[in-house]
């Protein structure tokens, strides 16, 4: 599929395989017979020796094919020829087979309630009750899961980081 030659919408690329996001959020654009993964940094690139940066020029090295695919999409390395891949723990990798990644809109809100867990009520004793109506607040520990935690502070972390987000 045809991108623009600046797409203005920014995604999360998350693994189908692994289901491990991408380590920063980034825009799909269309140059030539090829794509660029845009962060707010530069674009992301494999250097000659194989290590990931998201600080990239438009050289072979962050220039990637993208392919369609049962799962999503695949990006293979224009100076390597070789996959982008996620390894389990959210390492970059390349690889020989392609890899599916789907993406995430981050210019739409998420509904996260339908995902969180609802939280038992003994988890919240009577003393519990009692210091939120004196104090106003209550510290539910490991109420929500580290990956919605991770997630939220990628994108707040990468929309702190455009000119645009300041108000004065």
């Amino acid at each position: 599929s045809k991108l623009p030659e600046h797409s203005a919408v920014e995604s999360m690329l998350r693994s189908a395989q692994s289901n491990e996001l991408f380590p920063w959020p980034v825009q799909l654009c269309q140059k030539g017979g090829y794509t660029l993964l845009s962060t707010i940094s530069g674009n992301v690139a494999c250097n000659e020796e194989g290590k990931f940066h998201n600080k990239g020029g438009q050289g072979k090295w962050a220039q990637w094919q993208m392919e369609s695919t049962p799962g999503g999409k695949s990006f293979k390395n224009v100076g390597h020829g070789r996959y982008l891949t996620l390894a389990p723990q959210g390492t970059l990798e390349l690889a020989d087979a392609p890899a599916s990644f789907t993406l995430a809109d981050l210019t739409s809100t998420p509904s996260i309630t339908e995902e969180m867990p609802l939280i038992d009520d003994a988890v919240i004793s009577a003393s519990d009750i009692a210091r939120f109506k004196e104090q106003g607040y209550i510290i539910v520990r490991n109420a929500v899961p580290a990956e919605f935690i991770r997630d939220a502070l990628r994108s707040i972390n990468f929309q702190l980081g455009k000119p645009d987000c300041w108000e004065a």
